[in-house]
C-alpha cells in the first residue's frame, strides 16, 4: 500500500498570508484539513498521513528536521495559499524546476483549474518549476516526490469564496489526485455535514484566542476589526499590576517594528478583575482606534503594553504582550 504525506504550510507562530478574514495557516488546517482527513479515511488501497499540525515543516527543516526526517512516503504534498494584489487569482502546483510534472501533479492542477482557475504563469498545466524553496530542494535531493500546492490567492475575495463554497468537493478530488485512487460517494459542497462548523473568520480566531501570561500579568486580545469604515478598532485587557499607563501598538508582522501606538484610557472591566482575583473598579480594559489608510497592504499585528512611561516607552518598567498569530493584512481604504 503506497503512503502519502500531507503538510499544512506555516504555523508554529507564523500565520502565513492573511486576507478576506482568513489566515493561511488556519485555513489549511481548520477548513481544508478536516475535509481532507474525512476523505482520506475512505481510502482502501492507499494511505494518506498528516504532518504534525502544531509544527511548521519549513522551520523544522531549517533546524535540521522537517523535510530531512520524513521517510517512507511515495509523495509529500504541502498546502498553502498565495497572496498578492486583490486581483491576482488562481492556483498552481510548484515542483522542483529540474523535473517535469508527474501524473499526480497534473491531476492536482486540474482540480485547481476546475474550482479557482490557474495562476497565469502556470498555464496550461497548472504546474510551475522553482529551485529556491527549501523543502522542495531537500526532498528532491533525497529522491522523494514533493509538490507545494498554492490553492489560490487569499488576497482575492473571489478565490476565497470559491474555495470555501466548494471545500468538500475540492478536498475529495485533491485526495484522489494525490493518491490516484478513486473515491465513491458525493461531496457535500460546503454543507455542514458531520457536525462540521461554518468556516472560521479572523474575528472568530481573535475571539477564541487564548489568554497570554507573562511576568506576573495576563492579557487577552478581544477585538481587532474594522468596526467603522477605514478605522481598525482594537480592544482587550491586560493586568494586574501597578503600571500607570496602557498602550496599544500596531506592529509590522514582517519586520517586527512599530507602526503606530495609541494611549488607552483605563476601562473598568469587573469581569476581568474577577478573573484576575483583584478588587472591582480597577481599569485593566484597553481600547484604541487606528487609521487604516496609513497602513495599506501592511501585514500587522497588535501589541499591548503596560508601562510607567507617559510616552509609552519602557523606561521605568513595562510588560509587553505580542499577538503575532492574529495578524491582518490592511486592505486599501
Amino acid at each position: 500500500m503506497s503512503k502519502h504525506l500531507v503538510v499544512f504550510g506555516h504555523g508554529q507562530g507564523d500565520p502565513g498570508a492573511v486576507g478576506n478574514g482568513y489566515q493561511e495557516a488556519n485555513f489549511t488546517r481548520n477548513i481544508l484539513g478536516p475535509r481532507l482527513k474525512a476523505w482520506a479515511a475512505k481510502l482502501k488501497n492507499t494511505q494518506v498521513d498528516f504532518y504534525n499540525e502544531s509544527l511548521d515543516m519549513y522551520q523544522q527543516s531549517q533546524a535540521g528536521g522537517g523535510a530531512y526526517s520524513v521517510n517512507g512516503y511515495a509523495s509529500v504534498t504541502e498546502f498553502h495559499l498565495d497572496a498578492a494584489s486583490a486581483v491576482a487569482t488562481g492556483g498552481h502546483v510548484i515542483i522542483n524546476a529540474k523535473y517535469s510534472p508527474d501524473a499526480n501533479d497534473l491531476a492536482i492542477g486540474k482540480v485547481l483549474e476546475k474550482y479557482v482557475g490557474l495562476w497565469g504563469s502556470s498555464r496550461p498545466t497548472g504546474t510551475f518549476g522553482r529551485s529556491d524553496l527549501l523543502n522542495c530542494n531537500v526532498f528532491s535531493n533525497r529522491g522523494i516526490s514533493y509538490r507545494l500546492v498554492e490553492l489560490g490567492f487569499i488576497s482575492n475575495a473571489s478565490d476565497v469564496k470559491k474555495l470555501v463554497d466548494n471545500i468538500d468537493a475540492i478536498a475529495k478530488e485533491l485526495i484522489e489526485a494525490i493518491t490516484g485512487e478513486s473515491l465513491g460517494g458525493s461531496s457535500s459542497n460546503n454543507t455542514n455535514d458531520n457536525n462540521s462548523s461554518k468556516p472560521k473568520t479572523h474575528d472568530d480566531y481573535v475571539t477564541e484566542s487564548p489568554i497570554q501570561k507573562a511576568n506576573g500579568q495576563e492579557a487577552k486580545l478581544e477585538l481587532m476589526k474594522e468596526v467603522k469604515t477605514g478605522v481598525l478598532t482594537v480592544g482587550g485587557w491586560q493586568g494586574p499590576g501597578n503600571h500607570k499607563y496602557g498602550f496599544i501598538f500596531l506592529m509590522d508582522r514582517k519586520t517586527g517594528k512599530e507602526l503606530a501606538r495609541v494611549a488607552s484610557a483605563g476601562i473598568v472591566r469587573n469581569d476581568v478583575n474577577k478573573h484576575l482575583g483583584v478588587a472591582n473598579g480597577l481599569k485593566y480594559g484597553m481600547k484604541a482606534d487606528f487609521d487604516m489608510k496609513k497602513f495599506t497592504n501592511k501585514n500587522v499585528y497588535v501589541m499591548f503594553r503596560r508601562t510607567n512611561d507617559r510616552a509609552g516607552n519602557t523606561a521605568g518598567g513595562a510588560v509587553d504582550f505580542h499577538f503575532k498569530d492574529l495578524a491582518l493584512t490592511m486592505p486599501k481604504r
